[in-house]
């Protein structure tokens, strides 16, 4: 599975999420539902609109979207029904891999940490389990989202893989307003001592 992982800030994930909007991408939000309404986001006010609502209900399922677009989306997302334990009753998901196909995104506010990634192939019928690729222009839009993600961060080395880091973030990091892990934090001061040495 392609996957890059990043870590943003709210204001710059925001930021983000209006490029994406912006480009022709629309958001199916993976939260469970009492409804088999989906949650469909085509505009960057509605997404301040759910960012709020998630706010206030910080666990109505899992904080990932689905990116969705004209030129790759070939069936409708799949969903399921499961019951909830936490909400006593039997709730709506998208079903993941299924319909689509999407690349898929991820964001957990409390640690401003996330992933955009998309599984090499996707079942086009939920009953036949026809498995197929993703098409090319998912390839290049997913590569479009990642050259974005590289653009406006600074790729910080940590536990042997690559974290794509904002700027704001890591200002955050270091003034202590994000939770992070002590070890990352002291990756984190060492990559701006070493920008202000390399300035002077």
């Amino acid at each position: 599975m392609a996957e890059l992982n990043y870590r943003y800030s709210e204001n710059e994930y925001l930021t983000f999420i209006n490029y994406l909007l912006s480009n022709g991408f629309y958001l199916v939000s993976d939260v469970f539902r009492k409804t088999p309404d989906m949650i469909i986001i085509h505009s960057y006010k509605e997404m301040l609109r759910y960012w709020e609502w998630l706010k206030c209900n910080p666990a109505p399922g899992s904080p990932s979207l689905y990116l969705m677009h004209d030129d790759y989306v070939e069936c409708p997302l799949f969903q399921d029904v499961v019951f909830n334990k936490a909400m006593g009753q039997d709730v709506y998901v998208v079903r993941q891999r299924y319909g689509g196909p999407t690349i898929d995104l991820t964001y957990f506010p409390y640690v401003n940490s996330g992933t955009v990634s998309y599984y090499p192939y996707y079942y086009y019928d939920a009953v036949e389990y026809f498995r197929v690729r993703p098409p090319e222009t998912l390839l290049q839009l997913y590569k479009a989202i990642t050259m974005y993600i590289r653009k406006t961060t600074v790729p910080i080395t940590y536990c042997n893989r690559k974290v794509y880091c904002g700027t704001e973030y890591m200002q955050n990091v270091m003034e202590g307003s994000v939770k992070v892990e002590d070890e990352f934090r002291i990756v984190v001061q060492k990559y701006i001592e070493k920008l202000v040495r390399d300035r002077l």
